[in-house]
């Protein structure tokens, strides 16, 4: 029991509410608001209330919880009808924040072409690397299922992003909110 409780203590935690903070560069309030609320629908729609754990794999292999204090009101969830244009939207959310705990972002800038985003200046976290600049794949799964998985997934945005961008340095994310879950693949 005390090592839960440990557990708990020390996960970090993804704030949506950052994202209309302006605590991602490039990413204006408004469109990190809207951002967050899609998060939050997907989280609502499958069941999942503010402090629900995200668990991410690949080249990061940690637990989150995902927080908000924002209420969902019947305006809200209906305005993401869509459900669609929410995944894309809410798995943007989760994956900007996610991005942030892996690289030193310096600004995201949003890509026509072969990947969604472009973030400049980069600094990798975990052992200082820098890039000039590194691609970011994003998408979203509302609720997997066995033709549609978070690898499959993955796999296919990484066959599309190589195409691309040759041997640019990118990063895939893609997020599953049944679960919820998420899986990033780089490649630096």
């Amino acid at each position: 029991m005390s090592q839960n409780l440990l557990h708990l203590v020390i996960m970090k935690q993804l704030n949506l509410n950052f994202l209309g903070d302006k605590e991602i560069p490039g990413i204006s309030s408004n469109f990190g608001k809207f951002l967050a609320e899609a998060a939050m629908v997907c989280l609502h729609l499958n069941q999942h209330e503010s402090g629900v754990v995200l668990k991410s794999s690949g080249t990061l292999n940690e637990d989150f919880e995902i927080v908000w204090s924002e209420e969902l009101t019947e305006d809200v969830i209906d305005s993401w009808k869509d459900l669609n244009e929410a995944t894309e939207y809410g798995a943007t959310a989760i994956a900007m924040l996610l991005t942030n705990e892996v690289l030193k972002m310096k600004r995201v800038v949003r890509n026509i072409g072969a990947a969604d985003y472009i973030i400049s200046d980069v600094e990798m976290k975990t052992d200082q690397s820098n890039y000039p600049m590194v691609y970011l794949e994003i998408s979203g799964i509302f609720s997997a299922t066995t033709n549609n998985t978070l690898t499959k997934r993955v796999n296919q945005k990484v066959l599309q992003v190589k195409k691309g961008v040759a041997s640019a340095p990118f990063l895939v994310v893609v997020v599953e909110f049944s679960s919820p879950e998420a899986k990033i693949k780089s490649h630096l």
